[in-house]
């Protein structure tokens, strides 16, 4: 009779783990990024605020100026014309080697 406690008790705390693993991994599922754009200085320190009260991470980056995008297509012509890239039937023979 101890036996069976005993395995019921040892296949309940398996069953929570599992449970409790797949709500975890439920919970992150539903998470969402949000884009926010902000049209004044005075939204955007608003919306930094209220996202540092609530303890929310968040990240900040600016656009790309289009002398950054410019010098970086200049970069990936370069590469191409020094070889240095990789063609989609590369892609596809790598993948058949595994």
């Amino acid at each position: 009779m101890a036996v069976k406690q005993l395995i019921s008790k040892t296949s309940a705390r398996q069953d929570v783990g599992a449970l409790s693993y797949w709500q975890n991994i439920c919970y992150f599922c539903t998470m969402e990024t949000l884009i926010v754009q902000p049209k004044t200085k005075e939204q955007l320190a608003a919306i930094k605020a209220f996202m540092k009260a609530l303890h929310i991470d968040f990240k900040s980056e600016k656009p790309q100026t289009l002398a950054q995008y410019n010098k970086d297509l200049e970069k990936g012509d370069a590469e191409i014309e020094q070889g240095k890239f990789t063609t989609i039937e590369d892609l596809k023979t790598e993948a058949s080697k595994w």
